[in-house]
């Protein structure tokens, strides 16, 4: 999860893309399908992603379930509470 994190934060401010930030492609394939090559190449078959109330839908008609990848991905949808710094 470190991985999808870094690379959302980086390229999060950095382009104007305007869909889902990790579905920007990179060599013909979303960047996000990178992450998840490297999630599942390591070996780790459940998988779950947090997505905002923006782009969660983009993001979930573009991933599935994870099929393609041999794993189960599950998609929660972020909520304002969620959002709020811890004390």
């Amino acid at each position: 999860m470190r991985s999808f994190s870094a690379v959302e934060k980086v390229l999060g401010s950095a382009l104007t893309y305007s869909g889902a930030k990790q579905l920007v492609p990179a060599a013909n394939r979303p960047i996000l399908f990178y992450c998840i090559d490297n999630i599942a190449n390591a070996g780790i078959r459940d998988i779950v992603m947090v997505i905002s109330p923006e782009t969660g839908d983009e993001i979930r008609q573009t991933v599935g379930n994870g099929r393609a990848w041999n794993v189960q991905i599950t998609l929660f949808r972020r909520t304002l509470l969620q959002v709020l710094p811890a004390r």
